[in-house]
């Protein structure tokens, strides 16, 4: 079975979460209004940005998903195949 994950996808996972985060604490500070407008003013729509951000990790995850199931249907496959021939094996002698 390959190993699909590596280091860039951790690093990626780290800066989108680090960005919720920060997204959230603005959210649901006294000032979140102000400082909301304040990024807005600066070009930075924080909705846009957590959609496109999620976005992309939900896309690997349903990928991830996939390639999990198919690779539980070839060992489930495989691990059938031995033992009905063991079976078999076992009823000739």
């Amino acid at each position: 079975m390959a190993q699909s994950s590596n280091g860039g996808s951790f690093l990626t996972g780290m800066v989108v979460g680090a960005a919720a985060g920060a997204a959230l604490a603005l959210l649901y500070t006294p000032r979140s209004r102000r400082a909301l407008a304040l990024l807005r003013d600066r070009g930075i729509d924080v909705e846009q940005f957590s959609r496109s951000a999620f976005q992309g990790q939900r896309q690997r995850l349903e990928q991830a998903l996939e390639e999990g199931k198919r690779a539980a249907e070839r060992t489930r496959t495989e691990l059938l195949q031995r033992y009905q021939s063991r079976i078999s094996g076992r009823a000739e002698e």
